[in-house]
């Protein structure tokens, strides 16, 4: 009987290894599928997302193509704006240049009818140097206004006015000794003879 028993415990362990090895294989077959769904979604989803990276490419070098196109344009039109700017500059600097021309052409001609109204002159020139009255020195002048008092010469004249600005300018001009100087009988003089 024990060997029986034996007999059967190593039958139901082999049983149960068998199951454990078949729950195992189960487990790796389901496990494999599974990475295979992962393996197979995660390409879809790369391919999508390839497709949709090529398509944004795509998208993207079409609008670059179109605003190279329209800046192409721009620049085209901005050039030839530029061009005929150009034209009517030169244009008009042409025409400045020809007035230009003839005017100085028509004042050498007033100025030669002038000079052959004027007769033979042995020195030309002469009718574009000073005058005799233009190259006289200047007359004084009148002042501006008349003056009613004391000019500073009139002024500097007075011997009295020159102490007491010698003695103001010293910072004695209020002392008693000032005083009795600026009103001595010796500095006062008359300003006019009588």
């Amino acid at each position: 009987e024990e060997e029986s028993l034996r007999a059967e415990v190593a039958a139901a362990e082999a049983e149960v290894e068998a199951a454990r090895e078949r729950r195992r294989q189960a487990e790796l077959a389901r496990k494999k599928e599974c990475l295979e769904a992962h393996r197979s979604s995660r390409s879809a989803v790369e391919r999508a997302s390839e497709e949709a990276r090529a398509a944004g490419a795509a998208a993207r070098a079409k609008e670059d193509a179109a605003r190279a196109q329209r800046n192409f344009e721009r620049i085209q039109f901005r050039a030839e704006k530029l061009r005929m700017k150009k034209e009517r500059e030169t244009k008009t600097e042409a025409v400045k240049q020809r007035e230009a021309e003839e005017r100085v052409r028509r004042l050498l001609s007033v100025r030669d009818r002038a000079l052959a109204r004027m007769g033979n002159l042995t020195d030309p020139q002469r009718i574009l140097k000073p005058t005799a009255a233009s190259s006289q020195p200047a007359a004084v002048e009148s002042p501006l206004f008349p003056t009613t008092g004391y000019t500073e010469s009139a002024l500097m004249m007075d011997v009295r006015y020159k102490l007491g600005a010698a003695l103001s300018n010293a910072g004695l001009a209020r002392t008693g000794y000032a005083r009795a100087l600026l009103t001595s009988e010796k500095l006062i003089q008359p300003t006019r003879p009588c």
